[in-house]
């Protein structure tokens, strides 16, 4: 038996298995407090008041009129937009909220606690689901494990798995979905149509962006039935029943498991809601004004297609499974069944370069599509002796990403730091200043105790919040307000890089922030830093690597950049005033 065969062992594939899975498992698990339960992620806070308007309902109804009302949009407890704004799928929501309901959640803590291991735990179940999908399309056993690996390494991965949001249940889908489009490329059938479409209707139904997918059943009829040559007919024929049958899968799915896109009330009325659409078109709207809110500032600025995908290759996938992933792509077009592996993540990387907000976390659906591609790479290179080497090292690489990502939750958030920081150096009542409401001030809110007592900085008698509200427009009225604070407070605060690495860089939009920002960096403005909390991207605990230019979803909801500054002697307000004029621009 050559050593290849031996490594390909069905024994000794379950144990590697076994051991990468409980690996993965392990950093999407370990964490789940990763902020102390204070709710530092903005979307988590959408999905936790969804969630608790739901307990709310469902505490003032009967059970059986939960099941009853399912299909009634508008009337069922569950229904996440029943008076709320949510764009999201129902499936997410249902799941999280039945959770919490069969936990006992009670408390905001509790029920993040609930949220972010659900999350986990789909994102942990999704490895599995990913070397699946490697053994469907073809690979050697340890090459299938390898694609496993990759998954439970990428550092975007582990990252949202910490996070209760849709993403990782849809993602989960979608790799469902990769699976069920491989096994119906080796033998197309009705069943297994069925079932890719049903994978790719209940994706939807997180998301509905990732009704995208509804392209692997299709390409897999196209290649299943393309390798059997049926002739035109016949060809034509299958292809037409297998694609309805998929589609009505996928129909059935998303009905069932979205049923808030309906109008309803029953089953079989189908048109869709006006409250669905119209919560869709004013997401779009907020799409179409970047400018318009400071959330949508960074999408703005130059480069940012470019940026977000120098950011993947080198911190959200990694460069170990960027480079597997590269040469699996190479490999696709030779290997069949790869293909729609490929096709899936390329359409999810052609929609990131197209749309006018490449966030990053919009590449998650295409892991699994690029971790099966990653372990075609990896069955490549393992033929030679010198590519065992380069193997080796990616994976290492990946490995190292991975153990990164995962130590970040395992160690105080930098505002949980500020925050004990401030309580332990900083006496009541001091004035603290904050940049801008849309953003979190300092101190957060800390739970404590067993209980999860949470005690908020801001009540009387503890601190004074003064809010420059940086984000607005640069006038006078501005300029005296961040003179009149300054000239007060205690403490200067920066919760994360959200407005400095943003605002000072809009086409001359904010040039007087920018000359405030410029200052204060370069001690003009008399404030000196007096600490500073941040966490490197430290590969295996040892190499700290400078990720702070990527963009802001990488880091500013696990990660900001938080800084602390105290006014000194030489604090002169007319001073000041002249510089955010732009006419005391001498440095000292």
């Amino acid at each position: 038996m050559t050593p290849d065969a031996k490594w390909n062992r069905p024994g000794r594939v379950a144990l590697v298995l076994a051991l990468v899975f409980l690996a993965g498992a392990a950093a999407r698990f370990a964490g789940v407090d990763w902020d102390n339960f204070s709710g530092l992620n903005p979307d988590e806070r959408h999905m936790l008041f969804m969630m608790s308007n739901a307990q709310e309902r469902l505490h003032e109804v009967d059970w059986r009129s939960v099941l009853g009302n399912w299909f009634a949009t508008g009337l069922s407890p569950l229904d996440p937009r029943a008076g709320n704004f949510y764009v999201y799928g129902d499936l997410p929501h249902v799941l999280g909220t039945l959770a919490a309901e069969a936990a006992g959640a009670e408390g905001w803590a509790d029920k993040i606690g609930v949220g972010r291991t659900l999350s986990a735990a789909f994102d942990s179940l999704t490895i599995l689901i990913v070397f699946a999908a490697g053994l469907a399309a073809r690979l050697p056993r340890m090459a299938a494990v390898a694609a496993a690996a990759l998954y439970a390494a990428a550092p975007l991965a582990i990252q949202h798995a910490h996070f209760y949001v849709v993403d990782t249940t849809g993602v989960f889908f979608v790799a469902v979905s990769l699976w069920a489009a491989l096994r119906l490329a080796a033998a197309p059938g009705a069943a297994r149509a069925a079932c890719a479409g049903a994978a790719v209707g209940a994706a939807a139904a997180c998301k509905i962006s990732l009704a995208m997918f509804a392209v692997l059943p299709a390409a897999a009829v196209v290649l299943g039935l393309a390798a059997s040559r049926p002739g035109v007919r016949g060809f034509a024929g299958r292809f037409v029943l297998l694609g309805v049958v998929s589609g009505l899968a996928f129909l059935i799915a998303f009905r069932l498991l979205n049923p808030s896109a309906f109008a309803g009330p029953g089953l079989f009325d189908v048109a869709i809601s006006e409250r669905f659409l119209a919560q869709l078109d004013e997401l779009a709207g907020m799409t179409r004004d970047l400018g318009g809110t400071p959330p949508g500032w960074q999408w703005t600025l130059p480069g940012i297609h470019i940026g977000a995908f120098r950011d993947l290759a080198l911190w959200c996938v990694g460069p170990g499974l960027t480079v597997l992933f590269l040469l699996g792509c190479l490999a696709a077009w030779r290997a069949g069944a790869t293909m729609i592996a490929l096709i899936g993540a390329l359409v999810v990387l052609g929609a990131l370069a197209w749309l006018d907000v490449p966030a990053v976390r919009y590449a998650l659906p295409a892991l699994p599509a690029m971790a099966v591609l990653g372990g075609l790479g990896a069955a490549t290179l393992a033929r030679s002796g010198v590519g065992k080497g380069v193997l080796a090292a990616l994976l290492l690489l990946a490995l190292g990403w991975g153990q990164a990502t995962a130590s970040i939750y395992v160690t105080q958030h930098p505002r949980i730091a500020a925050s004990r920081w401030i309580w332990r150096n900083v006496p009541p009542p001091a004035l603290i200043t904050a940049e801008t409401a849309w953003d979190d001030a300092l101190p957060v809110t800390l739970v404590v105790g067993a209980d999860h007592a949470m005690i908020s900085a801001f009540e009387p008698g503890r601190y004074t919040p003064l809010n420059l509200q940086l984000t607005d427009g640069d006038d006078a009225a501005k300029a005296d307000r961040i003179v009149d604070f300054l000239s007060r407070a205690d403490l200067l605060a920066i919760s994360s890089g959200r407005q400095w690495r943003v605002m000072p860089y809009m086409n001359g939009r904010f040039p007087m922030t920018a000359r405030y920002y410029e200052a204060l960096f370069d001690g003009r403005l008399c404030y000196a830093e007096v600490k500073r909390f941040d966490k490197p991207f430290t590969v295996f605990g040892l190499f700290p690597l400078d990720d702070s230019a990527a963009q802001e979803t990488w880091r500013v909801y696990d990660r900001p950049d938080v800084r602390l500054y105290r006014r000194q002697a030489c604090f002169d307000p007319a001073r000041v005033r002249a510089i955010l004029d732009g006419t005391g621009t001498q440095r000292h």
